[in-house]
């Protein structure tokens, strides 16, 4: 006859059943499989990004007005109007 285990730490019975202990981990790993392929998701929406490095306001006249702006600022001028 075997000596009756005392459950003096939650380790102890897995460490003494080494096959239960495969077995629940098994089922476990099972589970969260099942589990995983009856999660709900939906498909995702079709979304078309306009690329634009402009505003769409600024067609046309104002960016004639605003471009040479731009340009000035980037050559490094502090002066609004463009020379």
């Amino acid at each position: 006859m075997s000596e009756p285990v005392s459950m003096a730490s939650l380790s102890q019975p897995f460490i003494y059943r080494p096959v239960g202990t495969a077995l629940l981990t098994l089922a476990v790993a099972l589970a969260g499989m099942l589990a995983y392929t009856l999660l709900p998701v939906s498909a995702l929406p079709q979304v078309d990004f306009r690329r634009s490095a402009f505003p769409p306001a600024c067609r046309g006249p104002t960016l004639k007005r605003w471009l040479p702006r731009w340009r000035h600022r980037l050559r490094g001028s502090s002066d609004e109007s463009p020379a």
